[in-house]
C-alpha cells in the first residue's frame, strides 16, 4: 500500500516541495488576479494625473507668456497677419463674391436708414396731431376763460384753473412748433443723403456687374491665350510622349 502511494512521487501531495509549489502558485494566482483587477483604476488614476499635470503645465506657461509684453505683441501680430492672409486668399478666390456681400451690406444699410426716416416723419406727424388738438383744447380754454370773467370775482378760482391750462397748452404749441420745424429739416436733410445713398448703390451695383462681365471676357481670353502659348511652345502631353518615344 505504502509503495502504491510513493510511486507518484514529486507529485503526491504529502511532498514538501510539492505543498511550496501548490502554495506559490496559488499566492501567484490570487495575487494575478488582485492586480488584473486594480490595474484599471491605477492606468485611469496614472493616465488622469498625467493630463491634469499637462494641462496645469500649459496653463502656467501660457500665463506666464501673457505676462511679457513682447510675447502679447507677437501673438497679436501673428493674428492680424493670419487673417491678413485669410482676407487676402478670399478676395483673390472670389473677388466678385467680396464686391456683392459689400453691396448687400450696402442696401441693408440702406434699407435701415429708410426706415428711420419713416419713423422720424411719423413723429413729427404725431406732433403736428398734438399741436392741432392742444389749438382746439386751447379754443375752448380761452372762450370758457372769457365768460368766466364776464360773471366777475365769483368765479376766481375757475380763471385761475383755466388760465392754466391755457398756458399749459400755449407752451405746449410753442414746444411742438421748435419740434416740427426740426424734424422737418432733419428729414430734408435725410432725405437729399438718401438720395445720394441710392444713386452710389445703383452706381456700384452697375460697377459690379460691369467687372464681372470684363473678368469673364478676360479669363476666356487669357485661357485661349495660354492654351496657344501652351501648344507654341510644345508643352503638350502628345509632345512629352513623343520626346519619351523619340529618346
Amino acid at each position: 500500500m505504502s509503495d502504491s502511494k510513493s510511486s507518484f512521487g514529486f507529485l503526491d501531495v504529502r511532498n514538501e516541495k510539492t505543498q511550496r509549489m501548490l502554495g506559490w502558485l496559488f499566492v501567484g494566482g490570487v495575487g494575478l488576479l488582485t492586480w488584473s483587477w486594480i490595474l484599471p483604476w491605477v492606468l485611469f488614476t496614472l493616465v488622469g494625473t498625467l493630463k491634469v499635470v499637462a494641462l496645469g503645465s500649459l496653463l502656467l506657461l501660457f500665463v506666464t507668456l501673457v505676462g511679457v509684453k513682447e510675447f502679447r505683441w507677437m501673438w497679436g501680430y501673428l493674428i492680424k497677419r493670419f487673417v491678413s492672409l485669410l482676407t487676402s486668399a478670399i478676395i483673390n478666390t472670389d473677388p466678385i463674391g467680396v464686391m456683392k456681400a459689400r453691396l448687400r451690406e450696402m442696401k441693408s444699410a440702406y434699407n435701415e436708414f429708410l426706415e428711420r426716416i419713416a419713423e422720424l416723419r411719423g413723429s413729427v406727424e404725431k406732433a403736428g396731431r398734438d399741436r392741432a388738438e392742444y389749438n382746439r383744447e386751447l379754443e375752448v380754454a380761452e372762450g370758457k376763460l372769457s365768460a368766466a370773467r364776464k360773471k366777475g370775482q365769483q368765479n376766481v378760482a375757475l380763471i385761475s384753473q383755466l388760465a392754466n391750462i391755457i398756458k399749459r397748452r400755449q407752451d405746449g404749441i410753442a414746444r411742438i412748433d421748435k419740434e416740427i420745424t426740426q424734424g422737418e429739416n432733419m428729414i430734408s436733410l435725410l432725405e437729399r443723403y438718401a438720395a445720394k445713398s441710392e444713386a452710389y448703390i445703383a452706381d456700384t451695383d452697375d460697377n459690379i456687374n460691369f467687372t464681372l462681365k470684363e473678368r469673364k471676357r478676360l479669363k476666356t481670353a487669357w485661357s485661349a491665350f495660354a492654351a496657344a502659348k501652351k501648344i507654341l511652345k510644345g508643352q503638350t502631353v502628345g509632345a512629352e510622349m513623343y520626346d519619351e518615344a523619340l529618346d
